[in-house]
């Protein structure tokens, strides 16, 4: 029953439809009980805003259920209208925040009842739609780009500093970061859909403590094993110049008893 006010069939219809509403806004109830009744059952839709809002959230979760985000692509033609009705949500969202410039002072739609069915949506996102959708593209390509790392050296532990792909190193550091911040419950951007991908290809959340510290050990071990070492080298050295000068004196001593009899 949303007869369009332009409805070039039955302009009358139209008119007498957008009367039947204003009637029933008024404070006088100027419509009775009894045609509000007959109206209802055949479906009557008494707020047209209202109505299309709630047409497109339910879009949207079902968008969300197919694809476990919200972040609806521009590109896609069956997805436009579902783009811009979102796009709309989240600027009346600043608006209604106040943090929009300028907006404070201007009608906004947006309602604490309409945000708390959004924010009632699995990973749900306030942030700009066209951000996500860039952010969405590049998430792909690296984590592809990981995927073929596995496949050449066996693992996902891309080193931080990888020369032959520094972004991927950041990339696999970035969403180790962001899974802690989300099990601490500081943080709610890494997605549940993006943890599961990650897991599938044995992607791991934190590297063992012992291999970041097995190299200190090892070399504590060492200078640990070269300490006694130094300790009998240091005894040797000073025993060897008492030990030459005694035999010196031997010597001389020696020599002086020959050459006694010879003076005589």
């Amino acid at each position: 029953c949303i007869v369009p006010s332009s409805h070039p069939e039955n302009q009358s219809l139209a008119y007498w439809v957008r009367n039947q509403r204003i009637e029933y806004k008024m404070k006088e109830n100027a419509l009775d009980s009894h045609r509000i009744e007959q109206l209802n059952s055949i479906g009557f839709v008494w707020d047209v805003q209202q109505h299309l809002w709630m047409r497109m959230y339910e879009e949207l979760k079902q968008f969300q259920q197919q694809n476990k985000h919200t972040n609806v692509p521009k590109s896609k033609e069956a997805t436009k209208r579902l783009y811009k009705w979102l796009d709309a949500q989240r600027y009346e969202y600043k608006t209604y925040k106040g943090i929009s410039a300028g907006r404070k002072n201007k009608k906004c739609t947006m309602t604490e009842e309409r945000m708390h069915l959004l924010e009632q949506i699995p990973n749900f996102a306030w942030q700009s739609s066209l951000k996500n959708n860039t952010n969405e593209a590049l998430w792909e390509t690296r984590f592809q780009e990981l995927v073929g790392y596995k496949e050449k050296v066996g693992n996902c532990n891309v080193p931080v500093r990888y020369k032959d792909n520094p972004q991927l190193g950041e990339f696999v550091r970035t969403q180790r970061r962001l899974y802690k911040l989300k099990k601490e419950k500081l943080s709610n951007r890494l997605r549940d859909d993006r943890i599961e991908k990650l897991e599938k290809i044995g992607f791991c959340w934190t590297l063992a403590k012992s291999t970041a510290t097995k190299p200190k050990d090892t070399s504590t071990a060492k200078k640990t094993a070269t300490k006694p070492k130094s300790t009998p080298a240091a005894n040797n050295t000073t025993i060897t110049p008492k030990t030459t000068a005694t035999t010196r004196n031997t010597r001389s001593t020696a020599k002086t008893t020959a050459t006694t009899p010879n003076t005589r």
